[in-house]
């Protein structure tokens, strides 16, 4: 749906304020005391959202699919991508209702990405108030469908997507439901050196999909690229996000902002977007 702005709970999405995502993935390591230590310490960074992975191993991946990603701190030294995805799967209600109630505690609003249509299901039925979409479900079309049947509002990550296969995901969306939509610019390397940000991707995105809320689904190292978005008519900002880098089990730590980074991030970004003024040149 082309939309100025909407909301997702008590966030506005689309306005003067630049929404941060904190993307704690499964950083929490499946343990409640250190998630509500990531909640907690987002929110006091000035986050607006806290974002998790939703995710049944067996339903992702084949129990022999070689990993695509290379990590000296698996479990399991010559195992499958099923071996490291099943350590912190995290299909569980309960569990992913426990995440959910300490944002609330904490004021701040809940998301996930749901990676099959279960988890998409559960996260409706527990009162999550909208979905991203990882960048590799982009032609997922079964499961984009079932999302937009949901009618909550989407974040779609583009990484490594052509514009016709962004066009066809909205496409199929909007067959369904008329739901808010936020394009996410993304480049899918961990990390994203500099020179392949492409920020300026934002324009030919916002040429291509004129009225769409635009984003930023970021993976350099540091607050200052992010920060700079809003320049290029950026209105989401989601950041991996942990407590401490040197966490094990979890891929994403050593990349992820920890607290003082992300407030320095969120401290920048309203210096940002303070700075863009009227775009008109006058005295």
């Amino acid at each position: 749906m082309k939309s100025t702005v909407f909301k997702v709970g008590d966030v506005t999405v689309g306005g003067e304020h630049t929404v941060v995502i904190a993307e704690a993935g499964v950083n929490h390591l499946k343990d409640l005391a250190l998630a509500e230590k990531l909640i907690s310490s987002a929110s006091a960074a000035g986050v607006d959202i806290v974002k998790f992975q939703t995710y049944d191993a067996g339903k992702l991946t084949t129990k022999k699919a070689p990993r695509f990603w290379s990590w000296e701190g698996e479990h399991i030294k010559d195992g499958s991508q099923y071996d490291s995805y099943s350590i912190l799967a995290t299909p569980e209600r309960d569990f992913t209702q426990s995440l959910l109630d300490l944002c609330k505690k904490h004021s701040v609003e809940f998301m996930s990405t749901p990676f099959d249509i279960d988890s998409a299901t559960m996260l409706a039925e527990i009162g999550c108030k909208a979905f991203k979409i990882a960048s590799g479900d982009i032609t997922n079309i079964p499961l984009l469908r079932h999302l937009a049947k949901l009618k909550l509002p989407i974040f779609l990550s583009t990484g490594a997507s052509s514009i016709p296969e962004i066009r066809h995901a909205i496409g199929e969306i909007e067959k369904i439901a008329d739901v808010p939509i936020c394009i996410m610019q993304c480049t899918l390397c961990y990390p994203t050196r500099a020179r392949d940000v492409n920020l300026s991707a934002l324009l030919h995105l916002r040429k291509e999909f004129p009225g769409y809320i635009l984003g930023f689904s970021d993976h350099s190292i540091g607050p200052v690229i992010p920060a700079a978005s809003p320049l290029y008519e950026c209105k989401v900002i989601e950041k991996h996000y942990t407590t401490d880098k040197t966490l094990p089990d979890s891929a994403y730590h050593w990349l992820s902002m920890d607290p003082e980074e992300m407030t320095m991030m969120v401290d920048m970004l309203r210096q940002v977007e303070k700075s863009v003024g009227s775009g008109v040149k006058s005295l």
